[in-house]
């Protein structure tokens, strides 16, 4: 049985990366992102190596857009073997500054749509055994000024990871949460605009190297499970 993934945030940077590899590795893909053509160009990349894909044009904070993926993912297949939650937002907003909408906007495509679409599919990742991945920021070791409402998010995404670890011991599924540290990717290049920085991607991640880092966690036997990964860039600024 061929083993398929689905990654959210596949359009672009971590997620892009991270599709690319699996499908290297011989995994069917199914792609979530908003960007058409952008995805588009992510399936033709994909399908080179040989492997099944089926894109998702989708706004996962727009109403019923969960329930409606996942209920048609559920009717084609009747297990997944990886779910990789990459889709995420950044925002410059400070503690003393965030707006309501902001708040409600980042929470829940940061926390809440990785929420329900896990719990939206969990029959068919526990039927598979599978692995789900929540990349996160290394934001959450070292919080910045100004950054509060966007390190919060990954402080819950971090609660909802290590949570369903425990909910899910003895069901030989594993959770694996990657702290990620400054990435080539389009978020990067909009922190480093708001904090009047520098892109240059000499002291950058590549999104290849965080997508093998994936790879290789979910590959080990199950006998064994990666909890937690913290990959940074070894040159630093």
């Amino acid at each position: 049985m061929t083993a398929i993934a689905l990654i959210t945030g596949a359009s672009s940077g971590i997620g892009r990366a991270t599709a690319l590899r699996l499908a290297e590795g011989g995994y069917d893909l199914i792609l979530v992102g908003r960007n058409r053509a952008r995805l588009q160009e992510v399936v033709r990349m994909a399908t080179a190596h040989g492997v099944g894909v089926t894109p998702v044009v989708a706004d996962l904070t727009a109403e019923d857009a969960i329930e409606k993926t996942c209920n048609a993912l559920r009717s084609e297949h009747t297990h997944l073997d990886l779910l990789v939650h990459c889709a995420g937002v950044y925002s410059p907003s400070g503690v003393l500054e965030a707006d309501p909408d902001e708040i409600t906007r980042l929470l829940t495509l940061n926390v809440a749509v990785p929420m329900l679409l896990t719990r939206g599919l969990a029959d068919q990742i526990l039927a598979a055994r599978g692995n789900i991945v929540f990349v996160n920021s290394s934001i959450v070791f070292f919080p910045k000024a100004f950054s509060g409402l966007y390190t919060a998010s990954r402080h819950a995404l971090v609660g909802v990871a290590d949570s369903l670890r425990q909910e899910l011991r003895g069901r030989e599924v594993g959770v694996l949460t990657v702290f990620v540290g400054a990435t080539a990717t389009p978020m990067q290049a909009q922190i480093i605009e708001v904090q009047k920085g520098t892109y240059d991607e000499r002291y950058l991640l590549a999104p290849e190297d965080v997508a093998q880092a994936i790879h290789s966690a979910i590959s080990l036997d199950r006998a064994a499970e990666v909890t937690e990964l913290y990959v940074r860039p070894r040159r630093l600024a």
